[in-house]
């Protein structure tokens, strides 16, 4: 379950990111005087990151969750 979401967290956030980066790219285009372009490299390049990032910080606090005993893990201090 902690996979599927932080699975499901990663994808929003890097959809969002993205979303974010072409609407900026288009506003710079439009209001500078410089001609910026988004590749689908550097599009797919974030996502993959975003998504790297994204697993490697759900999974490990669920791994550590996991080795505690149960009254241990929803003991709040």
């Amino acid at each position: 379950m902690p996979l599927i979401e932080s699975l499901m967290r990663t994808m929003v956030g890097g959809g969002l990111g993205i979303v974010a980066g072409v609407i900026t790219a288009q506003v710079i285009t439009a209001y500078a005087a410089s001609n910026t372009i988004v590749s689908l490299l550097s599009v797919a390049l974030a996502f993959w990151v975003s998504a790297s990032v994204g697993l490697a910080f759900g999974i490990c606090p669920a791994l550590q969750a996991a080795k505690l005993q149960p009254v241990n893990a929803v003991r709040y201090e």
